[in-house]
């Protein structure tokens, strides 16, 4: 299971490496027919002005068809991986899957947060049991994703400030879109600047703001009349407000000091996390070792 979803994780990285090139390379290629895609002005457009965006189209060495294919595509592979977030699922990760009642499993009453000891990013604890040990860190994560608020509505307001001077137009949106979307499998595999900065928790699976992912990725595009790219802003809202409605009635699920399935010990997800990476390349050799013994 762990090497399945390491693979369906790159798989998604790819994919969508080649949907911000394949952008990027419309762009270039087909500005026009582009731009005119993108703002989704499509049933008030007259024959005459879709047959000029359909000949810039073919005169740049493209096609109008091939484009609203490609682009289509991306649409499709964008909501389908949004709609599963809805349901549970066992190829996602535990950390968006958190919030589903079947994956919860109560910890003892007598957890607590040692202060001899420290997790992986070297952070310590005061001795707290019980109830408190939960108060204080449904705290710390909510600070932490407060954290993360702001920086994000501090980027993008640059974003939109320069959207709103005219200085970059809708396709530059979606392009800083496609880009947040690969962003976002990078802060899975490799590094998330918001988990080791901000809200300083151990892995993806404790991770307090999970499923905010796709809301953050539709950012730029919120403004936008395309109905397909709305489409996309309502089932990212949806998975946003479904997941603070959870986190407000059963916080006891997105916690580690009281759910037992977000332990290291029951993981089956460890994509991004550097421990587990390690773990299992020591004991790799291992078997390496003792296959070579016998």
């Amino acid at each position: 299971m762990r090497q399945y979803f390491r693979r369906f994780t790159r798989l998604r990285l790819l994919w969508r490496c080649v949907a911000l090139i394949g952008a990027c390379w419309f762009y270039v290629r087909q500005p026009e027919a582009v731009l005119w895609l993108v703002r989704g002005d499509w049933f008030g457009t007259s024959a005459g002005e879709f047959g000029k965006v359909s000949e810039l189209a073919e005169g740049s060495g493209g096609g109008l068809t091939g484009m609203i294919l490609f682009f289509g595509a991306v649409w499709i592979l964008l909501a389908c991986g949004m709609v599963t977030r809805y349901f549970p699922s066992r190829i996602e990760s535990m950390g968006c899957q958190k919030q589903f009642a079947q994956f919860y499993v109560a910890r003892t009453a007598n957890y607590e947060c040692a202060e001899n000891e420290a997790d992986s990013d070297g952070r310590r604890f005061g001795t707290v049991r019980g109830e408190e040990a939960w108060r204080r860190e449904k705290r710390r994560a909510d600070l932490g994703a407060l954290g993360d608020l702001v920086v994000w509505c501090a980027c993008n307001g640059v974003v939109y400030w320069l959207y709103g001077r005219g200085i970059i137009h809708e396709v530059h949106m979606l392009l800083i879109c496609l880009f947040y979307a690969v962003c976002d499998m990078v802060c899975i595999l490799c590094f998330c600047p918001f988990r080791v900065l901000i809200m300083k928790n151990r892995c993806c699976t404790t991770c307090r703001i999970y499923n905010w992912d796709a809301l953050m990725m539709m950012t730029p595009m919120l403004l936008s009349r395309n109905i397909a790219i709305q489409v996309l802003n309502v089932l990212a809202l949806g998975l946003f407000l479904r997941w603070e409605w959870t986190w407000q009635k059963h916080p006891e699920r997105f916690l580690e000091v009281t759910n037992e399935t977000l332990s290291c010990g029951n993981c089956e997800h460890p994509a991004g996390c550097a421990g587990c990476v390690r773990r299992d390349r020591k004991l790799s050799q291992e078997n390496k070792l003792r296959q070579g013994k016998m």
